[in-house]
């Protein structure tokens, strides 16, 4: 039912619903612990940390692990300012669902850092799966809170709820950046993250 009544105003509410709970968690993990939690990262880091995180969930729940190609930036300061568990969160949900359509087209996930020419002040995370794209039908809904496309029988504890994509948007954006997704039917989905440069002091 709500796939078909899908609207902006839908859209809406759950974005800030979700804004206002990771606002609120925010909030209380900055006043319990003594580090803050909004710092500067170095980028490629944060992809080593999200590559393992990934790689040990998948196989905990039984999942195949893809292969990883980190290609090399060109950019000497990739460092980024953001909530960390919220970028590698983020990096989660794009690695799992690029794992099978890598491994089923042997190819390995491509992630890429470097900075944004038009815009200095911000770094990108490109994250290429070469594993044949997804049906124009699909992309119009993929941003959809609860949109998914697994049966309820077919659901585990790390996807077919439908809220991977969408609230890694919510993420994103809390963090000052953006997720933005092109898809290639017959070659692939390239991910884009944008987060803000850190300037380290």
């Amino acid at each position: 039912l709500l796939d078909e009544t899908y609207s902006k105003q839908i859209d809406a509410f759950f974005s800030h619903f979700h804004t206002n709970r990771i606002a609120a968690s925010f909030e209380l993990k900055e006043y319990i612990y003594p580090e803050p939690l909004l710092q500067v990262h170095d980028a490629k880091s944060v992809v080593d940390q999200a590559v393992k995180t990934t790689s040990q969930m998948l196989t905990l729940n039984d999942y195949p692990v893809p292969k990883f190609k980190q290609v090399s930036a060109v950019d000497g300061d990739l460092s980024v300012y953001c909530i960390a568990p919220h970028v590698v969160h983020i990096m989660f949900e794009l690695f799992k669902n690029a794992t099978l359509p890598s491994i089923t087209h042997g190819k390995p996930i491509l992630i890429s850092i470097y900075g944004e020419e038009a815009d200095p002040s911000t770094i990108v995370f490109k994250i290429k799966d070469n594993g044949g794209g997804m049906p124009p039908s699909m992309v119009k809904k993929i941003w959809q809170f609860h949109y998914t496309t697994t049966q309820d029988n077919e659901r585990d504890p790390i996807h077919g709820f439908g809220m991977g994509l969408p609230l890694c948007k919510v993420f994103a954006e809390f963090n000052d950046g953006s997720l933005t997704l092109v898809n290639e039917e017959g070659d692939g989905v390239t991910v884009y993250l944008k987060l803000p440069r850190g300037v380290r002091k």
